[in-house]
């Protein structure tokens, strides 16, 4: 009987901690997440996208290509998926299907630039 009480509170304890850690998961829209050797900030088309991924709440991330002097990026996103590494993987592949649309001279594949 005298122990009871430890037992009840030590449950207590345990289960607030429980429900805390669970939480909700943090919103992440406004945050730039992990930048990857992308220079200055995207400008026109491939700049709209970025700004998509900045304002996506959940994990994201932003693909792009390197372009020579005078021509276009492409590049893809993919917004809000499971988990960061889902969101690389889907926008490297956006990024590859609009290689395929765009014709623009490119120094190299596709890479993710951010994610978070």
């Amino acid at each position: 009987m005298r122990y009871t009480w430890f037992w009840v509170v030590l449950l207590g304890l345990v289960t607030a901690s429980a429900l805390l850690s669970v939480g909700h998961a943090q919103d992440l829209s406004g945050k730039r997440g992990k930048m990857r050797a992308m220079g200055d900030y995207p400008r026109e088309g491939c700049g709209r996208l970025f700004d998509r991924y900045i304002a996506a709440p959940g994990h994201s991330a932003y693909a792009t290509t390197a372009t020579g002097m005078d021509s276009g990026a492409v590049c893809g996103i993919a917004l809000n998926r499971k988990s960061t590494k889902q969101a690389e993987k889907d926008a490297v592949k956006a990024c590859k299907d609009g290689n395929g649309r765009f014709k623009v001279e490119q120094l190299g594949g596709c890479y993710v630039g951010a994610s978070k």
